[in-house]
């Protein structure tokens, strides 16, 4: 299987080109299997780890962690410099705060 940074952000980026597909779904799990094989992923064990729910106190923790304690609404969330970026998807919002982290780095 090819593995590494590549694959996973092609994983990563057919998850939300595909989300209206999935958004639905009353199980997603198949599906983002199905997904990751096409991607390139190796997939065996998946489906019986999906089931065990083995961490999903973990995954459930962390959600609330980020809506209670970080104020993140959904992903994804990019941050920069320790600021959250407002609008992800445009890039006039990360020269805008990109901008503002230098003026604040550059003022007395």
């Amino acid at each position: 299987a090819n593995l590494g940074t590549e694959t996973f952000f092609s994983f990563s980026s057919l998850i939300f080109e595909r989300m209206q597909a999935w958004g639905q779904l009353p199980e997603t799990g198949p599906y983002f299997i199905a997904l990751a094989q096409e991607a390139g992923l190796a997939t065996e064990g998946v489906a019986e780890c999906l089931a065990s729910r083995e961490h999903m106190e973990h995954i459930r923790d962390s959600a609330l962690y980020a809506v209670s304690e970080l104020g993140l609404q959904g992903t994804p969330s990019v941050f920069v410099d320790g600021f959250q970026v407002s609008a992800w998807n445009q890039a006039a919002s990360f020269t805008e705060l990109i901008a503002l982290i230098d003026a604040r780095s550059t003022s007395p």
